[in-house]
């Protein structure tokens, strides 16, 4: 097997040996193709989404019509990413990477059908979680979701940032 350079010291995105089937919160990241501005924009701290981030909105409300021991909680939809928190309410039941893949995969079918995303890209390959442990920690997410759009001019997601 033959590895590609740039893929032998790529960090992995999940935690080494957690079963991402357990019950809890998880806060997610997950970003667009390149990270190019295309789920909508964020004027006077107010996130508006395009019609590809209406049909995220969509598709993320969805999430427990198609996963029964899942809830979905805080989210916002930025330019080109999207933060969000998921209770999964069973242990064993589904996975995190199984819930946000079939998430990403609908949106992009959506979107390719509507003619939104052609057959473009439209998600950044994985994504990033951080598993909730404590209702201080819940909290804090919940109010850096709120918060995201306030910060959109100086986060580091934002190419017009400088």
């Amino acid at each position: 097997m033959i590895v590609q350079p740039e893929l032998r010291y790529r960090k992995p995105n999940r935690l080494r040996n957690f079963d991402y089937s357990r019950a809890g919160f998880y806060f997610i990241t997950i970003g667009s193709f390149k990270y190019e501005c295309t789920f909508g924009r964020v004027e006077n701290a107010i996130s508006y989404p395009s019609k590809l981030g209406l049909i995220i909105h969509e598709c993320w409300r969805e999430i427990p019509q198609h996963f029964s021991t899942v809830h979905t909680d805080f989210f916002v939809l930025m330019p080109n990413h999207l933060h969000c928190i998921v209770e999964i309410t069973q242990s064993g039941k589904t996975t995190l990477p199984t819930i946000v893949n079939s998430f990403k995969s609908a949106v992009t079918r959506i979107a390719r059908v509507k003619g939104i995303q052609g057959n473009g890209d439209v998600w950044h390959r994985s994504f990033h979680d951080k598993v909730i442990r404590d209702e201080t920690a819940l909290n804090a997410y919940r109010q850096y979701i709120a918060d995201n759009p306030i910060q959109w001019q100086v986060d580091e997601l934002n190419p017009s940032r400088f």
